[in-house]
């Protein structure tokens, strides 16, 4: 009997909201024949991935967009006005780039759904020879 590796779909999701998932994904596939995938865990996967990475970018997105309300009370810091402009300009910057962010996290959002996205195209090369299950496992299921 050779090895092999199952995977929970939460596994497979978590490449969706997690941070280092370039070597994750390289790990999987050099494990890719030892990997025993159902189709149900695929299905789950695709039905899944688009609301799991939503809501990885807004867990990561709310200490941002707290900067928008921003403002600067000199009067109380009791700096003069080059720091104050310092500040702003900052500040300024920093919701352009919160709103780059946003319009980026969309654009992946729209590849997720197609399945166009880094991650989705690496998994498929996985999910390729997921195992159905057989009539008779089936009809098992259902009496259970």
């Amino acid at each position: 009997m050779s090895d092999v590796l199952f995977l929970d779909a939460n596994q497979y999701l978590d490449l969706y909201r997690l941070i280092p998932r370039k070597e994750l994904l390289d790990s999987l596939q050099s494990l890719k024949e030892y990997l025993f995938i159902p189709a149900q865990i695929v299905d789950e996967v695709l039905r899944c991935k688009l609301r799991v990475a939503d809501q990885f970018f807004s867990e990561q997105y709310k200490e941002i967009d707290a900067i928008k309300n921003t403002v600067v009370p000199e009067h109380l810091l009791g700096i003069d006005d080059k720091k104050v402009d310092e500040l702003r300009t900052n500040f300024s910057q920093a919701k352009k780039s919160r709103d780059e962010l946003r319009k980026l996290a969309v654009d992946a959002l729209n590849r997720i759904s197609r399945s166009e996205d880094d991650v989705s195209a690496r998994l498929s090369v996985l999910f390729n020879n997921a195992i159905l299950p057989k009539d008779v496992e089936m009809q098992r299921a259902r009496e259970r």
